[in-house]
C-alpha cells in the first residue's frame, strides 16, 4: 500500500499479513530521486488484530 501527501510518501506491507517494512520519503533529493528510510514497527509484530466481527461479538456479549 502507498500514500503519497503533500510532504512525502508512505510504503506499507500488505495490511492482510503485518509482515514487512515501513518505509518513507520525506524529501526528494536534487537529482529527485526519493530518499527512503525504514520506520521501526511498534505494537504488533504478526498477525491480526481485532476485527470488527470480533469487536461486534465483544460488544454483545459485554
Amino acid at each position: 500500500m502507498e500514500v503519497t501527501g503533500t510532504e512525502g510518501t508512505l510504503v506499507a506491507p500488505d495490511p492482510s499479513t503485518f509482515a514487512g517494512d515501513v518505509r518513507i520519503a520525506r524529501e526528494h533529493s536534487t537529482d529527485g530521486e526519493a530518499q527512503w528510510e525504514t520506520v521501526e514497527s511498534v505494537g504488533a509484530e504478526a498477525g491480526r488484530g481485532p476485527a470488527v466481527p470480533d469487536m461486534a461479538r465483544a460488544t454483545r456479549t459485554g
